[in-house]
């Protein structure tokens, strides 16, 4: 039998809508939530997990009650899957230019065209990680919404040649506005979650938990918008909560910890 700690326990028995639950390093985070799920065996949940390793360890641990998936697993399903035989990681500059007509009777090593092709691909990255719906909708010159357009429907079309990213595909997946059918979606390492995943939660006539920690957001380059600092869903009835008491260490790094959190970042809630 696990014992919980006040922390854990207030965060098991809440039944706010939407909870927010700071999570220190080593502070029994997945006991609390599996602590969770199995205080409401009768409901339906959908655990959201950052990767793919997390999620195959996490699947063994929680009820059946709990679906663990990753954002890109439901969008694979519904979209990804359609272009697994022209899947590709990210999108590069040669490959704007190799593929659009435009770029035809030019040459790559012109600076304005290399410019213009590194546009093109910051462009289109950014729309697949904010929740923008259409390209139109960005503030670009004619020449780089026509072309980023153009390049997206290549990406959209059967050309084997123009491949489609993760994010390409889990952007058609947000556009779908689809509808998660569960009592709750935990959201783990939420400060990590990008604008697309976000709205695609948020938009969920659903319970929420979202669990992390401001202080360990490291995908901003990626787009990650940390909702424990800056939240544009947040109303005033969502409940925050915190868990500072680790397992993973004794006082010696715990006060060195809060030195650095303190004088560096402010906070206000310690690690014990």
């Amino acid at each position: 039998m696990i014992t919980l700690t006040p922390e854990q326990m207030e965060v098991v028995y809440c039944e706010a809508n939407n909870i927010y639950v700071t999570a220190r390093a080593g502070t029994g985070k997945t006991t609390t939530l599996m602590s969770f799920v199995r205080y409401r065996k009768k409901e339906q949940f959908l655990y959201l997990v950052y990767n793919k390793a997390i999620k195959d360890e996490a699947a063994g641990k929680f009820l059946n009650n709990t679906n663990v998936q990753t954002i890109h697993s439901l969008a694979y399903a519904s979209f990804g899957e359609q272009y697994q035989d022209k899947l590709g990681d990210e999108i590069k500059v040669i490959d704007i230019f190799n593929n659009l007509d435009y770029f035809k009777d030019k040459n790559i090593e012109d600076s304005e065209v290399s410019n213009l092709c590194f546009t093109i691909v910051r462009v289109l990255k950014r729309y697949f990680n904010y929740s923008v719906k259409k390209l139109e909708d960005m503030d670009l010159n004619d020449i780089v919404l026509k072309l980023a357009s153009e390049y997206w429907s290549k990406m959209k079309s059967k050309d084997e040649k123009v491949l489609m990213t993760h994010e390409g595909y889990l952007k058609l997946y947000q556009l779908s506005e689809p509808i998660l059918n569960y009592d709750y979606i935990i959201v783990d390492e939420a400060q990590d979650s990008n604008e697309v995943m976000l709205e695609i939660v948020y938009k969920q006539n659903t319970k929420k938990v979202f669990v992390g920690d401001a202080h360990q957001m490291i995908y901003g380059f990626r787009g990650a918008k940390n909702i424990f600092i800056d939240n544009p869903y947040q109303t005033k009835d969502d409940v925050f909560l915190t868990l500072t008491e680790s397992f993973r260490f004794g006082k010696n790094i715990a006060d060195v910890a809060n030195k650095i959190l303190v004088k560096y970042k402010h906070e206000k809630d310690l690690v014990k």
